[in-house]
């Protein structure tokens, strides 16, 4: 099993939906990256947005990259973690998760979408989201400036 996203050695989420660490407001996520996610303007303004589809366009146009931080800024949450902390507060159906990892305009779509799964998802349940990508050949730069990789 993979192990946490590493934050300077504290994990930013809790993964597979671990009941206790996800209820209530925290969703799991480490208190420094959630109280950076909850302060930034940027997730002030989506945190009202209940439209699923308008959220997915927000991820189109803004999210850039897969890490939890900013570039260059150790301090502000990317706009890729507001919207999925947005989402998880939302809490997706079946459906939407389905239409996040199958979206075909975007890598960073699908990204969010399997992110969601790894971290808001009940880990019993992964095999049901993720056996069919084992192997995804699309590539995508999950750092500004790295290296790609597959799915």
């Amino acid at each position: 099993m993979p192990s946490d996203i590493d934050n300077h050695g504290r994990p930013i989420w809790t993964p597979f939906a671990n009941p206790s660490a996800t209820s209530g407001q925290s969703h799991g996520v480490e208190t420094v990256l959630r109280q950076n996610i909850l302060n930034s303007e940027y997730y002030r303004r989506i945190s009202k947005e209940e439209d699923f589809m308008l959220l997915v366009d927000e991820i189109y146009e803004q999210v850039d990259h897969a890490e939890p931080w900013m570039c260059g800024n150790a301090r502000g949450a990317s706009s890729g973690f507001c919207l999925l902390f947005r989402l998880a507060e939302m809490g997706l159906t079946d459906k939407q998760i389905t239409h996040l990892v199958t979206h075909g305009d975007s890598p960073f779509i699908r990204v969010i979408g399997f992110l969601y799964i790894r971290y808001v998802v009940d880990g019993k349940e992964l095999g049901k989201y993720l056996e069919k990508y084992y192997g995804d050949a699309e590539v995508f730069t999950p750092s500004p400036g790295g290296k790609e990789v597959t799915m």
